[in-house]
């Protein structure tokens, strides 16, 4: 078996801002699929001019961390804090791939 190539979470958040609808809902698939590693970058593009990255990074959190903190970035970057190690633990054990 070939192991894959690893993500660049910061060039998929690049991605966001496509003009193309069905690359954007790729791109958030793929964060949801990376899960727990792509909450922290995920968290800082809810700070990027695009209302679109916005967006986007907002529902890839809700899905990935099961949470709804709304659109503040620092109320992702508060719970982030609390939990984010737990967080990243919890997916290592779990098996999840990145």
């Amino acid at each position: 078996m070939v192991p894959s190539e690893p993500v660049d979470i910061k060039q998929l958040i690049t991605k966001l801002d496509s003009k193309d609808l069905f690359i954007r809902g790729q791109v958030v698939d793929e964060l949801v699929k990376i899960g727990a590693p792509a909450v922290e970058p995920l968290i800082r593009a809810l700070r990027d001019e695009s209302p679109v990255v916005k967006a986007y990074a907002l529902e890839a959190l809700k899905e990935i961390t099961g949470e709804n903190l709304g659109q503040e970035p620092f109320e992702w970057e508060r719970w982030w804090e609390e939990n984010g190690e737990y967080f990243l633990k919890r997916h290592a054990e779990s098996g999840e791939k990145e």
